[in-house]
């Protein structure tokens, strides 16, 4: 009897370590996947870990859930400053601006996927939302009526398609400046725009798409150009496009650093831009980005035009001068 009884408790407590093994495995992977991207300003696969924080959270979510259910009160603790640690990162706090009456414009942003049969969902979608400055991204030729019909709305617009299957446009409804900048960066166009409230500089950027090294530096590369040209201008500057990369990043926070341009910050929760078939893969890789002088007003994700990008959309205004 007494042999059974220490047979039984030993299997027992067996089980519940190989249990406790099997909790303290998966809170390491979470862990890992949680903290590894912050060496990805030099690494390609390291960095490419880092866009994927909205899952490292629902993940980390997802297991104090279970931790708590289980009663698993020691581990639990661990997986209480995991969530809090991929909370910190994830969530950040407004920082509203009194506008004092000031005109407030506003600004789209869409990589139209080359591929993208729809153009006329992109146009509704344009005529709804009644952007001010709108920046197109993968347009190929077959756009170019579409665009041509666009002009009595937008009558100042900068079009570029390399041969008949890629390009960018940026579309105004106030006029360009003469003024000339030269080439930027790889795919970006830039224009001097005048406004009633005052000159500023419209920058549309597309990165190369990391999907190996050699893209990745490139597009780390084309992050040091945006960067020094917007710290050669002296005036207000809005970047926007398809940056394919995170907030996350090592690599996004040595832009925004080097370039002293800042996100909006005016969300609780981060946008969701990409891939818009796969919901559990959604990262925030298309932005807006504002220098001083300019200050956001309210910033959101528009919807579906066929693409597999998430239109973006910024009301933004010029600050008040003394």
């Amino acid at each position: 009897m007494e042999l059974e009884e220490t047979k039984a408790r030993k299997s027992h407590w067996l089980w519940r370590a190989i249990k406790t093994l099997f909790w303290i495995i998966v809170l390491l992977i979470v862990t890992g996947f949680s903290v590894v991207g912050y060496w990805g300003e030099t690494n390609w696969h390291l960095d490419t870990l880092s866009h994927f924080r909205l899952q490292y959270f629902a993940a980390a979510a997802g297991l104090f859930l279970l931790l708590l259910f289980f009663r698993r009160w020691v581990l639990l603790c661990f997986a209480t400053a995991l969530l809090a640690f991929n909370a910190w990162t994830v969530f950040s706090i407004p920082d509203f601006r009194e506008l004092d009456g000031l005109p407030v414009y506003r600004a789209v942003s869409i990589n139209v996927y080359s591929g993208n049969p729809h153009i006329n969902l992109v146009i509704d979608f344009i005529k709804k939302e009644k952007p001010d400055f709108v920046a197109l991204i993968e347009i190929k030729g077959t756009w170019r009526p579409a665009l041509e019909a666009l002009k009595a709305d937008y009558p100042y617009q900068e079009v570029k398609i390399w041969g008949h299957d890629f390009g960018y446009c940026l579309l105004s409804r106030y006029p360009f400046t003469d003024r000339k900048f030269g080439y930027v960066a790889t795919g970006s166009l830039v224009r001097e725009i005048e406004t009633p409230s005052g000159r500023f500089v419209l920058l549309q950027a597309h990165p190369l798409s990391p999907t190996n090294e050699k893209a990745w530096k490139w597009r780390n590369q084309t992050f040091e150009s945006l960067a020094k040209f917007a710290k050669t201008i002296d005036e207000p500057i809005l970047l926007l496009g398809d940056m394919n990369c995170t907030p996350w990043s090592p690599n996004f926070q040595k832009f925004t650093e080097e370039s002293g341009l800042h996100t909006p910050n005016v969300r609780w929760l981060p946008r969701r831009t990409w891939p818009n078939a796969q919901p559990f893969l959604w990262i925030p890789i298309d932005h807006f980005f504002l220098s001083d002088g300019l200050v956001a007003v309210d910033e959101r994700v528009g919807s579906s035009v066929g693409s597999d990008h998430y239109p973006i959309v910024l009301d933004f205004a010029f600050e008040a001068k003394d």
